[in-house]
């Protein structure tokens, strides 16, 4: 009886760590459908790239993928018909909300808070074809 515990006890305490571990990094990034696509502002100068399980935002000096960060950052999202909402702890508590919330259907106000302190709103287009 114990040589056929001791396997399933085995089995259940590697499930438990794999899908615990995974559990501490939270669920994968889900944006809404109507933000899907890519935005910037008027000068281009920053850009979001929205797909069904990962944002992008570039700059000309920064590349943020969100997926990347989320292996090391605590990070959560939520949204609705028109808002969007990442929100952000880095590993020494610095906490970030991006905001994205739905002007017209190809246009969006963003902006950005960083403990407390926020910048924005910022206009972004949304790139058609």
């Amino acid at each position: 009886m114990k040589k056929i515990i001791w396997p399933i006890v085995l089995i259940l305490i590697s499930f438990v760590f794999i899908y615990g571990c995974e559990n501490l990094t939270g669920s994968s990034l889900s944006p809404p459908s109507w933000i899907i696509g890519t935005w910037s502002d008027v000068s281009e100068a920053i850009t979001f790239i929205f797909n069904n399980d990962n944002v992008i935002m570039t700059s000309s000096t920064t590349v943020l993928n969100f997926k990347e960060i989320y292996k090391v950052d605590n990070i959560s999202d939520s949204g609705n018909a028109s808002k969007y909402t990442i929100n952000t702890t880095d590993i020494d508590g610095t906490k970030g909300t991006y905001e994205f919330i739905k002007v017209t259907d190809t246009s969006l106000n963003y902006t950005i808070t960083t403990n407390g302190t926020s910048i924005g709103p910022i206009l972004l287009y949304k790139k058609l074809g």
